[in-house]
């Protein structure tokens, strides 16, 4: 009976320690408040399914004009994955959130538990103590639930590969080490950040130094009587050996398993290496404080404030509360402690020191005047500068005291005879983690920093509804324009986050800064700040071209008083032409370009005429427009029946008032300019209106007066969002036969909201650097053309052709952008980029055309993830295993041939 007991007391232990890490994970149950999810900051959810999975599937995204997909890779995240995986059976986002969450922190404290037992040789009390203070430390409060999901969805990357890779090491297993290699791919689930593949690499490292430092360095320290003290090393270069293959093997599986993300570093490195160079550094970053850095308050957000009210709602009691202070630093104590207490003193000695040197990373070298200067420049090198933030050193210090702090319990614990008493001394050290980190029991860890009486954030429906509504046809533009991170105080409740557009909308949708690798410095980046600035002036239909034109006289008074004066802009009571005593007078302006002109508007002195005329210039002579008579006005408006296309405007006075002379202010000459033309040549077919952004909009959205937009028409409204459609839209695909030519953006904008749109539908703009045969060559509209979208990265297109035409597509200009007429790939001299950032290509065919347009990465991407998984389960299967393979195919192969040959 002994017997029996001795040998499922172990089993029956792991039961309890299961059974009690997931009651313990129940409680991120308090964090939830119906109908609120959770969203903050960095924290950013697959608000809606069909978003995410559209930008993770396809490696282009439709947003911002177009850019590649680094979203790819996010789908392994497990906090995504989880609520993902629950959307697709059904549930909603925050029944979605609150199992996704108790998984996380049930398995990566299981995961922990494991990881820690195999480091300790099987210690269950430090591995029990480490799993809970993974999931119970003060770190995880600094920044509400961006660090209290964030660090554990992190841990839970990195920490499966670890634990496969220990046991590798421990069992000289090469099928562990390649499994451990094929894990490691989750650690490019925050991609492009490549922070958590960097930690893991280092645990890896670290585990593997303790291993060898434990099995294969032998350190001896002695003295032979009437010699000196000797100390000597010695290492087990066959155990070296040993290691350094079974190294070899998880470096093969993981670069194996990494090729699908290499094909994508590889496609976009210039993308990636630019905004990786000027990546920036917050200076808030080194706002911490040293003394606070050891109980793992190491986060600048934990001091800050936002719109008057403090970030973490609950920071006064960790920084004024002196029995808090007191019970914070306990933990630290305890893991320092173990130094000098426990027997164990090569695993204490060993992350004693790594959590030393993790401390000094984690506070930027802060016990320095100059550690800052000297921190940066550390970081500045390549593989470093994902560790830019100091904390983001923490993980290893969390490491390091869940191990030490675990050794001192068992010690302490290997004292105590009596059973009761050892559960009564885990119950204290529990209870002390719980109470340093109470707001994880109390749900005070997701009160909105804006509204502490509701847990989560609110997320309408309406944002749902629209995403319904809106076509992949054409571009949808968000405004007011803002910044990376938006508050919205809608009717429901507070929402704040950065950059969530891209996690609403699976539709072509234009947000600006905030995309990820779109920074101020680049072209498209400047083009959607030109869209931006074009929806505010959509409302001023009429510009005063008399500010370009050159003006002449028929006399003039007196020096000071020229013609120039008169149409200089400054209007009313400033500058004025004057002419000489005597009639008849003139005063004209010449533009060096054709003006359509709609009106003008004149600004007399005291010196008005009684009669003139308004003539327009036809090429040969001058023609009457507008007579009047009998004025008595110092202010006249005349509007033309319709534009007139002109170089010349002029005004012929005949009769003068009592002072026999013509004195002008300001005329001003108008042209209609309609610029939701140029909206619409930018595919810009739809603008939401956001209404109850608070912080984070560059200016209110009344200041756009969309209501008041002729050339803009509301679809729908609700409570938060207005949806209006732009009369004027290029759809994302369109046949050209007209090119012209730009210099500057500002030229192209200023063109093309003077057109018509009979003539801009079937135009594209190039620039005028390229060569002339494009610009002059004669193309011929098609007969018919129809087009469908495929996916985000193929196009289909039907036409019938009688001679070479222009193919455009309104998607950022990319050179892996590929178009195949009937299946012939067209020539890349035929690929040129047009209206400012799209996609064009001359098609010289005629006849009835298939064309197909495809972004050749994700025809890469699909073969490259298919070779990540087949070559690790190659490694997985073994030699061995893969000639009997090789051998029972090549069997069946001559059997099937010899049947085959039979008859």
């Amino acid at each position: 009976m002994k017997e029996l007991k001795l040998k499922f007391r172990p089993q029956v232990t792991e039961v309890i320690i299961v059974i009690a890490l997931f009651l313990f994970s129940l409680r991120v149950l308090t964090w939830f408040e119906y109908p609120y999810v959770i969203v903050s900051g960095d924290l950013r959810p697959p608000l809606v399914y069909e978003a995410f999975i559209k930008h993770a599937i396809y490696s282009w995204n439709e947003i911002n004009l177009g850019v590649p997909s680094v979203y790819t890779p996010r789908i392994l995240d497990p906090f995504n994955f989880c609520i993902l995986s629950l959307n697709s059976f059904g549930l909603n986002l925050y029944w979605s959130e609150i199992i996704s969450v108790l998984l996380l922190y049930f398995f990566s404290s299981m995961v922990m538990y494991a990881y820690v037992k195999e480091l300790t040789e099987g210690n269950v009390i430090v591995a029990f103590v480490a799993a809970i203070y993974l999931t119970s430390n003060i770190y995880l409060l600094n920044d509400r639930e961006v660090t209290a999901i964030g660090f554990i969805d992190t841990a839970l990357t990195i920490l499966p590969c670890s634990l496969i890779f220990l046991r590798g090491i421990k069992r000289n297993s090469y099928r562990l080490m390649v499994i451990s290699g094929l894990l490691f791919v989750l650690t490019y689930s925050a991609f492009p950040n490549y922070r958590p593949a960097s930690i893991c690499l280092i645990v890896l490292g670290l585990s593997l130094l303790f291993m060898f430092k434990n099995r294969g360095l032998i350190m001896s320290f002695f003295k032979e009587k009437g010699s000196p003290r000797f100390f000597s090393i010695s290492i087990d270069t066959s155990l070296a050996c040993t290691y350094l293959k079974l190294l070899a093997v998880f470096l093969t599986s993981a670069l194996f398993a990494s090729i699908w993300v290499i094909i994508i570093v590889l496609s976009n490195f210039d993308v990636f290496s630019a905004v990786f160079t000027r990546m920036p550094t917050p200076p808030q970053i080194f706002d911490l404080k040293p003394y606070d850095v050891p109980r793992l308050i190491a986060k600048w957000s934990f001091y800050y404030d936002g719109l008057g009210e403090p970030y973490v709602p609950y920071r006064g009691i960790y920084l004024s509360d002196p029995l808090m202070i007191f019970l914070s630093y306990l933990p630290p104590l305890l893991a320092f402690a173990s130094l000098f207490v426990s027997r164990q003193r090569k695993i204490t000695t060993y992350y004693g020191c790594v959590a030393i040197v993790s401390l000094f990373l984690t506070s930027g070298f802060g016990l320095s005047k100059y550690g800052s200067h000297l921190y940066l420049i550390l970081m500045d090198f390549p593989l470093l500068r994902a560790f830019r933030e100091p904390s983001s050193w923490v993980f290893f210090v969390i490491l390091s005291y869940s191990i030490l702090i675990g050794v001192i319990v068992a010690a302490l614990c290997r004292k105590l005879k009596n059973r009761r008493t050892r559960v009564v001394v885990l119950g204290l050290v529990v209870a002390l983690f719980v109470s340093t980190s109470f707001p994880l029991i109390t749900g005070d860890i997701t009160r909105n920093w804006l509204n502490t009486d509701v847990k989560g954030s609110y997320f309408p429906n309406s944002y749902v509804e629209l995403n319904n509504i809106l076509s992949n046809e054409y571009w949808t533009i968000l405004l007011p324009q803002r910044d990376v991170y938006v508050v919205y105080n809608f009717t429901g409740g507070v929402f704040g986050c950065g950059n969530p557009y891209p996690l609403i909308f699976s539709k072509p949708v234009i947000f600006g800064v905030g995309t990820e690798y779109l920074t101020p410095q680049d072209a498209r980046a400047r083009l959607i700040d030109k869209l931006y600035e074009l929806m505010r002036m959509s409302n001023d239909n009429y510009k005063n071209v008399a500010l370009e034109g050159k003006a002449s006289a028929s006399s003039v008074e007196a020096a000071g008083l020229e013609p120039s004066q008169a149409n200089d802009g400054l209007g009313f009571g400033q500058t004025r032409w004057s002419s000489q005593v005597g009639i008849p007078q003139w005063l004209e302006i010449e533009w060096s370009q054709p003006q359509k002109l709609s009106k003008i508007h004149i600004l007399f002195e005291a010196t008005y005429p009684e009669a003139y005329q308004v003539q327009t210039w036809n090429g040969y002579k001058w023609i009457d427009q507008i007579t009047v008579e009998n004025n008595t006005s110092l202010e006249c408006e005349h509007t033309f029946s319709e534009p007139i296309n002109t170089t010349r405007l002029r005004l012929y006075f005949t009769k003068s008032s009592a002072f026999a002379s013509i004195s002008i202010w300001e005329l001003e000459a108008y042209k209609l300019v309609r610029y939701a033309l140029s909206l619409g040549i930018f595919g810009v077919k739809y603008a939401i209106l956001e209404k109850n952004i608070i912080f984070g909009n560059l200016y209110p959205a009344r200041e756009l007066r969309m209501h008041e937009k002729k050339d803009f028409v509301l679809v729908r409204e609700w409570d938060e969002v207005a949806l209006f459609e732009n009369v004027y839209s290029l759809q994302k695909l369109y046949m050209a036969n007209n090119v012209f030519t730009y210099s500057t953006l500002e030229d192209m904008c200023t063109f093309s909201a003077s057109s018509t749109w009979d003539i801009l539908k079937h135009s594209a703009f190039v620039n005028a650097t390229l060569s002339n045969e494009l610009v002059h060559k004669t193309l011929v509209a098609p007969e018919s053309f129809v087009w469908k979208e495929v996916s985000p990265t193929q196009y289909e297109a039907y036409v019938t052709s009688k001679g070479p035409f222009f193919l455009a597509f309104l998607e950022n200009y990319d050179k892996h952008w590929k178009v195949y007429v009937n299946g012939k790939v067209v020539r890349e001299t035929n690929h040129f980029q047009i209206n400012a950032f799209a996609n064009g290509w001359l098609i010289d065919s005629s006849g009835n055309l298939t064309i197909t347009i495809e972004y050749e990465t994700q025809n890469y991407l699909v073969l490259s993830i298919f070779t990540s998984i087949t070559l690790p389960i190659l490694l997985l299967v073994g030699k061995t295993e893969l000639m009997k393979i090789t051998r029972f195919i090549y069997r069946k192969l001559k059997y099937i041939r010899g049947r085959l040959g039979k008859i």
